[in-house]
């Protein structure tokens, strides 16, 4: 009877859940953590896991025994197991991850994180850590990488900084520039400051001056400490040097002004001048004399070209006197007799044949080329311009224009008044010439001087200047 019960009893026993068995070597394990007794605890699990081979609790708990004994490469091995068998519960990587980091195996770590963020796209705290352990094995991109994302999740102005920084570090202008912009108006006042000095660290590399003055300005008002700081000792220089001579340029521009409104007053009292001229008149005006066509090489105002044309157009006027001896044609021949000897009193005569009526602008034209001589330009852009608008048509008054405000305009205007005249006359060859002579000047435009000499060649191929453009040309 007593042997019968013992073998009741020991069925008893053997007939207790595997469930019950399970959770309650879980329990002396945990209880043995608690206590401090780990490796008494991890002999408890493993001897569970050949009997349980399959159940994510036994291995999460053996990867936390481990790690608790400072174990961390077997527990990150735990945890990597669990991933890998159980990849619905995605920490698993995550834990992997930190524990990676533990044993100091950063590839790994990396791996792990990245594997996490797969499905965990919005958590902010792993961006920030895998960009911690990106930096640490050198990959600064990746890094900058993740500490944007982390702060477009959750903005946090400090690692925004360092992003930003780490990108100025490392030549990504464009990133960083985007960054410190993002946090001039933070509330931190130390981050604020910081992205100030970087911004314009950029933009003192990229010569942005106007963008330079107006961040340096919000630094002299919210930061003024910072105006000393080492970081801007470079800017601060350049930027002095910058301010004296946007100064001396200012007041350039300035008397270029004065001197286009003396020249504009001037303008109106000559025209005044002409139009009581005209109304002195005793006879009527003279017909209109006709607009002869000369050849193109014949119109640049070049030093070497201006005695040999004058000459010549001294002999024109003689037949032209001959034939008609209006009073102007006389002061314009008076003019023209003393103007390659004494050109101060050939401007006086030139003056009085415009008051007694120049229609065609021959006079202005010519007493242009006498104001270029004598170095008056401003009055040779005045009185070239006036043959132009009563010749508009006329090739020699264009090209006089156009050479004479060369020397009374700045660069870009000019280029801007020689492409209006070609939008007029596209297949003009001299404006094609000087725009390309005008491009190829130092501080110009090589390849579209380069280009427009191409195309000169092509349209005038006879033109008289040709072999000296192919000179010109091999010098860019």
């Amino acid at each position: 009877m007593r042997g019968a019960l013992l073998i009741g009893c020991l069925i008893l026993i053997g007939c207790s859940s595997t469930e019950e068995r399970f959770a309650e070597k879980i329990e002396q394990a945990n209880v043995n953590l608690k206590k401090g007794a780990v490796q008494r605890a991890i002999k408890i699990l493993e001897e569970l896991k050949d009997e349980f081979p399959d159940e994510p609790q036994l291995f999460e708990n053996l990867a936390f025994a481990f790690i608790q004994s400072e174990d961390y490469f077997i527990g990150a091995f735990y945890f990597n197991e669990l991933a890998q068998r159980f990849p619905q519960k995605k920490d698993y990587y995550l834990y992997s991850a930190q524990a990676w980091v533990k044993a100091g195996d950063l590839e790994s770590a990396i791996k792990n994180y990245e594997a996490y963020l797969l499905d965990n796209k919005t958590d902010w705290n792993t961006w920030q850590q895998i960009g911690d352990r990106y930096l640490e094995t050198n990959q600064t991109s990746k890094a900058i990488h993740a500490y944007s994302n982390s702060s477009q999740i959750r903005f946090n102005p400090k690692l925004e900084l360092k992003a930003a920084l780490l990108a100025n570090e490392s030549g990504n202008l464009r990133q960083a520039e985007a960054g410190f912009e993002r946090l001039l108006v933070v509330e931190d006042t130390a981050v604020a400051q910081q992205a100030h000095i970087g911004l314009i660290q950029i933009k003192h590399k990229r010569r942005q001056w106007d963008e330079v003055a107006k961040l340096m300005s919000a630094v002299e008002k919210n930061f003024p400490q910072a105006l000393n700081s080492p970081e801007l000792n470079d800017v601060n220089a350049d930027f002095e040097q910058f301010k004296e001579a946007k100064e001396k340029e200012e007041d350039a521009i300035q008397k270029q002004e004065d001197e286009r409104q003396r020249l504009v007053e001037q303008q109106r009292q000559r025209a005044e001048a002409l139009a009581a001229a005209r109304l002195a008149a005793s006879k009527p005006a003279e017909p209109k004399e006709p607009e002869t066509e000369v050849a193109p090489s014949k119109l640049a105002l070049t030093d070497e070209e201006d005695e040999n044309q004058s000459a010549d157009e001294s002999s024109v006027s003689l037949i032209e006197i001959k034939e008609n001896q209006s009073p102007f044609n006389n002061a314009l021949f008076s003019a023209r007799q003393i103007a390659p000897t004494n050109s101060e009193a050939a401007v006086a005569k030139y003056w009085d044949a415009i008051n007694l009526g120049d229609e065609s602008g021959v006079a202005f034209y010519e007493l242009a080329r006498v104001y270029y001589n004598r170095n008056q330009f401003t009055e040779a852009e005045m009185t070239s311009l006036e043959a132009l608008r009563r010749g508009p048509k006329n090739n020699r008054y264009l090209m006089t224009y156009l050479t004479v405000i060369r020397k009374t305009k700045a660069k870009p205007d000019v280029v801007a008044e020689i492409r209006k005249y070609r939008q007029l006359y596209p297949k003009n060859s001299d404006l094609i010439l000087l725009l390309a002579r005008t491009y190829a000047e130092p501080g110009g435009d090589p390849n579209a001087a380069r280009g427009l000499y191409n195309l000169f060649f092509e349209i005038a191929p006879n033109h008289p200047d040709t072999d000296r453009a192919r000179y010109e040309v091999r010098g860019i």
